[in-house]
């Protein structure tokens, strides 16, 4: 789905994903995380209720994703 190119990314979609930015949760393969890279989206999965809505709007405006209830 994503082209996901390094840690910072891995954990970017991490935080979306924990987000429900894509609708129900997906794992890291469908949504484009090489299995070299599953840990930095599994962190961003733990850390995302530690981010403010703001931050995560700017992740999400970078991927070009909308929150998938609107």
């Amino acid at each position: 789905m994503f082209e996901v190119e390094h840690e910072d990314h891995a954990w970017e979609i991490g935080v979306l994903n924990a987000r429900f930015f894509f609708g129900d949760l997906k794992d890291a393969q469908e949504l484009g995380v090489g299995f070299d890279l599953r840990h930095a989206f599994q962190a961003g999965m733990h850390d995302h209720c530690n981010l403010s809505a703001e931050r995560v709007m700017r992740f999400a405006d970078q991927w070009g994703v909308e929150h998938a209830n609107g």
